[in-house]
C-alpha cells in the first residue's frame, strides 16, 4: 500500500497539515446542509481528544480524524431519514444506529491518527467497539483511505445495524438499502481528489426507497421538509397515514 509522494504532494500536504482532508471530508459526509443541497448525513471530528482542536486544527493541522458511524446524528439528512424509514420499532425513540449485531459486535467510531510517513495505512486494533488506524501520506491518499475504510466499516457486519433504543432492548436490523445507497455514493468519491467539486444525487436511495415503500412515509413525519421533498422529487402520494393505520392495528 506504500507509495511514495512527489514533491508537490509532499508540499501541498506539509504546507496546509491536512487540513484540506478534513474539511473535504465534511463536505462530502456533511455535518448539516451544505451550500443548500441535501446531505449525506455522517459526522466527522478533527483532533477529537484536544478540546481546542476543532479551533486550532486551521493553524496547528490536522493530528486526528473520527468517523462516527451513527447514522442517527443529524437530521433531514439522508443517513437520518434511511434510519427513520428501516426502524423496526417507530413508536420507540432512537439512541443511536450502528454496524453490528449487538454490544459486543458493532463499530462506534472509526480513528484515524495522521503521522508523517509516505502513503501507506497500518491498523492498530480496536477497543470500546473503536477501530483505530494510523496513516501518513498526502492528501488525496488520506481521503481515500477513510473513505474506503468507512465504507466497509458500514457493511462489515452483513449489513446489519444495530439499534439502541435507551432502556428498551436494541434491535438488530437489515440495513441492505440504506448500505447500497451509500456504497454507490462512496465508490463515487473515491474517483474524486481532494477539492474536486461533487456532483452527485444523495437522494437517488432514499427516494427509490420510499417509491417501493410508499406506507413507511409516515416515519419521516417529524421531518416535514424532507419528507417534502421526496414527494416533489418522486411525484409519489403520501400513503403515510395510511402505513401509520396499518402499524398500529386502527384498519
Amino acid at each position: 500500500m506504500k507509495r511514495i509522494k512527489t514533491f508537490e504532494q509532499l508540499f501541498e500536504s506539509e504546507a496546509n497539515g491536512h487540513r484540506r482532508v478534513y474539511e473535504y471530508l465534511r463536505e462530502c459526509l456533511a455535518p448539516g446542509t451544505y451550500n443548500g443541497s441535501p446531505v449525506f448525513g455522517i459526522h466527522s471530528f478533527v483532533n477529537y481528544d484536544d478540546p481546542n482542536g476543532i479551533i486550532n486544527y486551521k493553524t496547528d493541522g490536522v493530528k486526528r480524524i473520527d468517523i462516527a458511524m451513527n447514522t442517527y446524528m443529524l437530521k433531514d439528512s439522508m443517513s437520518y431519514a434511511f434510519t427513520q424509514a428501516l426502524n423496526p420499532n417507530p413508536t420507540k425513540n432512537i439512541n443511536g444506529a450502528y454496524p453490528g449485531t449487538d454490544y459486543g459486535n458493532m463499530t462506534q467510531r472509526l480513528k484515524f491518527n495522521i503521522i508523517n510517513l509516505d502513503d501507506d495505512a497500518k491498523f492498530i486494533g480496536t477497543l470500546d467497539n473503536i477501530d483505530t488506524w494510523e496513516i501518513g501520506g498526502s492528501d488525496d491518499f488520506i481521503f481515500k483511505f477513510i473513505i474506503e475504510q468507512t465504507m466497509l466499516d458500514f457493511s462489515k457486519y452483513d449489513n446489519k445495524f444495530i439499534f439502541l433504543y435507551g432502556l428498551d432492548p436494541s434491535k438488530t436490523v437489515d440495513f441492505t438499502p440504506y448500505i447500497e445507497s451509500m456504497s454507490k455514493y462512496f465508490k463515487y468519491l473515491l474517483k474524486l481528489n481532494v477539492g474536486d467539486p461533487i456532483k452527485y444525487n444523495i437522494m437517488e436511495g432514499i427516494d427509490e426507497y420510499f417509491k417501493k415503500n410508499p406506507l413507511d412515509l409516515y416515519k419521516i413525519g417529524d421531518m416535514p421538509s424532507f419528507k417534502a421533498d421526496v414527494l416533489r422529487r418522486t411525484g409519489i402520494k403520501d400513503y403515510g397515514n395510511i402505513g401509520r393505520k396499518l402499524k398500529t392495528g386502527m384498519i
